[in-house]
């Protein structure tokens, strides 16, 4: 703490007129501050009539009373880590303070914390205790670094130890096997109660053994375990040779005991048991893996296989379905199915083409080979024959487009076909021909089918498309004079009239020739073919309500 004195002394003051000149102090004199602080102090000049005028100036408090060590950490004595050193700790948490101000401080150590510190030193620690103004006060100490760590290592638990090829043990170096290690000291000795070379003998034979490491600071580290001989390696064994044995009549054969012919060896057991896993003088059939096994008296096991074979010369029965002869060329058959007098059968398909029934099979001849064997390895084959025949290549041609009442000429053509036949045939010169003429009154798809000389069927459809005349033209003259031109009397749209009553009448009214089915051939004849006069004729068409009347000139 810190009193505050009378400041008024120290300072002076005028004034105009005379009269007394009051100076008074804030804070007044006596105040306790506390603490290192600041402190403004305020001086008041007052005249007789209550005028005043103030100055300040700051007070500043500070600590200069240092701290005080009451009690230092005691010398002691620490122990190396695993690195073979100490690691210096903060030791200000071991001192007890006092202070006048405050009871929190700043602490230095030397040498500083975290340093390493060696095995057999004794070094002295000098702490400063500060407070926040800097006051301090130190103490010191002595810390001694010693070894007490043993050398590190881990005793077996009791093992069970091999044997050897020669039915022994030697004991081994148990510090090369157990590797052990110190912090401090890198030439500790080692000893073990049996030395390592010695041989013990015997299955089962027990053995306590001690092992003691001492370092050089005399930190002792000792164990000791029994062993016990065992004998874990297994004994040899050769079987004889695959057995081929001759079937009775119900497929059957006798197990021979073949343990006679198996030959074993034991490192410890001179007379090993050996043992077969299917009894000699069982019946049993077919092919046979027989597992012969060597024990020895340790019950340690090794085994050796041979195979069984009946002796059967049979193959078996394979049956394929009949050749197959096809226009189409996804081909579906059944597979074979086999039959043996002793044993399952296998089915495999053994040619190269890659080809099973739901395939697509190529023009011509295939053949697809089935192997059968039964479990000796007795094979037998069958074969299917599949014939695929040249197709029917049909091209109908493009589609075609007319005006009604015209004529076209499909050009159609046929590979590998006879027979051939359109369809439909109407308004159609030959339906037998790869090149008719159609004249159809309506679009009209036609079919072209044909025959293979091997039965095969083979189609392809075209489409006449026909332009329909809405305007029945009548021409009006005929010139039958064998120079091509007008050579009938025309129409337009024939077709149009089919079933509908044509006439011809000359001037007197007669009717001179007439038709149901007109198709342009009124060549100016009469219905008996005798060539008319020349002159003009008139005409009279009936067709569903329509007349249809006019006159044409015949003139040669």
């Amino acid at each position: 703490q810190f009193v505050l004195s009378d400041y008024t002394g120290l300072s002076s003051s005028s004034d105009n007129c005379l009269g007394a000149v009051l100076i008074e102090q804030t804070p007044i004199s006596g105040t306790i501050i506390n603490g290192n602080l600041t402190t403004s102090i305020t001086l008041t000049a007052t005249d007789i009539i209550g005028n005043f005028s103030t100055c300040q100036f700051d007070l500043i408090s500070i600590d200069s009373i240092s701290p005080v060590i009451i009690s230092c950490a005691n010398d002691t004595t620490k122990i190396a880590d695993s690195n073979c050193v100490y690691l210096l700790e903060d030791f200000s948490s071991h001192l007890t303070l006092s202070d006048n101000c405050q009871n929190t401080f700043i602490f230095s150590q030397n040498p500083p914390i975290g340093s390493s510190l060696s095995v057999g030193t004794t070094t002295q620690i000098h702490i400063i205790a500060s407070d926040s103004t800097g006051n301090s006060d130190s103490c010191s100490f002595t810390i001694t670094v010693t070894d007490q760590t043993a050398p590190d290592f881990n005793c077996p638990q009791n093992p069970n130890v091999p044997l050897d090829s020669n039915c022994r043990y030697i004991i081994p170096d148990y510090q090369q096997l157990l590797s052990p290690i110190d912090n401090c000291d890198t030439n500790f000795s080692f000893t073990q109660s049996i030395p390592s070379g010695d041989t013990l003998v015997g299955i089962g034979t027990q053995q306590s053994i001690i092992l003691t490491a001492t370092d050089i600071y005399n930190n002792i580290n000792s164990c000791s375990f029994t062993i016990t001989l065992t004998d874990t390696t297994s004994p040899t064994i050769t079987c004889p040779g695959d057995q081929t044995i001759d079937l009775d009549i119900n497929c059957l054969y006798i197990v021979p005991d073949l343990t006679i012919q198996t030959t074993s060896n034991d490192f410890c057991d001179p007379f090993p048991v050996i043992t077969q896993n299917i009894p000699p003088g069982s019946t049993t059939g077919g092919t046979n893996i027989l597992y012969l096994t060597s024990t020895d008296a340790s019950g340690n096991t090794n085994t050796c296989t041979i195979n069984l074979f009946p002796n059967d010369t049979v193959p078996p029965i394979i049956t394929c379905t009949d050749s197959i002869s096809s226009c189409n060329p996804l081909i579906l058959y059944t597979n074979p199915s086999a039959t043996d007098d002793c044993s399952l059968v296998n089915i495999t398909q053994t040619d190269s083409t890659g080809l099973t029934s739901g395939s697509t099979f190529p023009t011509g001849m295939t053949v697809i080979t089935y192997t059968a064997e039964d479990e000796i390895g007795n094979t037998a084959n069958c074969d299917i024959y599949i014939d695929i025949y040249e197709p029917v290549v049909i091209d109908a041609g493009p589609d075609l487009t007319i005006e009604e009442g015209e004529s076209i000429i499909i050009d159609a053509t046929v590979t590998n076909g006879t027979n051939i036949n359109w369809t439909p045939n109407f308004n159609m010169d030959n339906p037998y021909t790869e090149d008719p003429t159609v004249n159809p009154t309506f679009s009209t798809m036609y079919y072209l089918e044909a025959e293979s000389p091997d039965g095969c069927l083979g189609i392809d459809s075209v489409i006449v498309f026909v332009t329909q005349v809405n305007e029945l033209i009548i021409n009006n003259i005929i010139t039958p004079n064998g120079d091509g031109k007008n050579e009938t009397w025309n129409i337009n749209k024939p077709r149009s009239l089919s079933g509908c009553p044509v006439s011809i009448y000359n001037r007197w009214g007669k009717i001179v020739w007439q038709s149901y089915s007109y198709n342009n051939d009124w060549d100016g004849t009469n219905n008996s073919g005798e060539p008319l006069p020349d002159g003009t004729y008139f005409y009279t068409i009936n067709c569903n309500g329509n007349d249809f009347k006019g006159s044409v000139i015949l003139m040669r």
